[in-house]
């Protein structure tokens, strides 16, 4: 508001009286000008302060990242069609503070488009794995400690074959027993056949068995799950892109495995 000096004066003529109206007359004109020009009644006004205010006070409000609840981040992805879906997870798992990180790993799949996560089926692919074992770590748990010289028996020679059996036997009554005198290619085929049996027995039992299945994000981005299938075929656990940007699927660099 224009803030007017307040006119104090001596009128002794009409002549006067009417100079100074016409002055306050101009005066007030002008104010009144000036208001329309600055502070515009029509809201269409482009650059007016009350268009302004009221775009700012239309604009979806989105709740803050460490406020955000699991139900409130799957509902916001599931508002968006599958495609952006897959965009915004693809750019969320690649940012410092993962906004949808939170989402159960099961609805996410289903909000990405992965089919079938609580029973996965044809569209998976299956890894089953048996976690390499020295034979020091075979025998401890599985006695008696010389029988694991009888998995290598068909490349051994007779003599060789005895004289092992010999070295052998004492470890049956050893907490932790040393394989010391075994040679490096004998090492390398007991473990080997280790790692068979133990793949057999998983194979056997429904154990260590694992799942994957991926879709692309509209730049190509692959977003990847990782469950856990028991020996009923149902996944309980279930890993998702987040985990596998985090290290966290399981590391099969030292496991002996068959795919299907």
């Amino acid at each position: 508001m224009l803030d007017l000096p307040t006119l104090s004066y001596d009128f002794h003529t009409v002549s006067e009286i009417s100079t100074v109206q016409l002055i306050l007359g101009a005066g007030a004109a002008l104010i009144c000008s000036l208001s329309l020009r600055y502070f515009p009644q029509d809201e269409s006004d482009a650059g007016s302060p009350t268009r302004v205010k009221s775009a700012m006070t239309t604009r979806p409000k989105v709740a803050p990242t460490d406020a955000l609840t699991p139900e409130l981040a799957l509902a916001e992805l599931v508002a968006l069609g599958v495609e952006s879906r897959r965009a915004t997870v693809a750019k969320d798992v690649r940012s410092r503070s993962p906004r949808y990180r939170c989402v159960p790993a099961h609805d996410l799949a289903d909000a990405l488009g992965i089919p079938e996560s609580r029973r996965p089926g044809s569209e998976w692919s299956f890894t089953r794995y048996a976690r390499l074992m020295t034979v020091e770590e075979y025998a401890q748990y599985n006695s008696p400690a010389s029988e694991v010289i009888y998995m290598i028996e068909d490349s051994l020679d007779p003599e060789r074959l005895e004289e092992l059996i010999r070295l052998a036997e004492p470890l049956d009554d050893v907490e932790k027993p040393r394989f010391s005198f075994l040679t490096r290619s004998e090492r390398s085929s007991i473990e080997d056949a280790i790692a068979e049996r133990q793949l057999e027995a998983n194979e056997s039992n429904g154990m260590c068995c694992l799942g994957h299945c991926s879709v692309k994000s509209p730049s190509g981005a692959e977003l990847q799950f990782e469950g856990d299938i028991e020996d009923d075929g149902h996944c309980i656990t279930l890993r998702t892109p987040y985990d596998k940007r985090a290290k966290r699927f399981v590391d099969l660099s030292r496991c002996r495995t068959s795919y299907w």
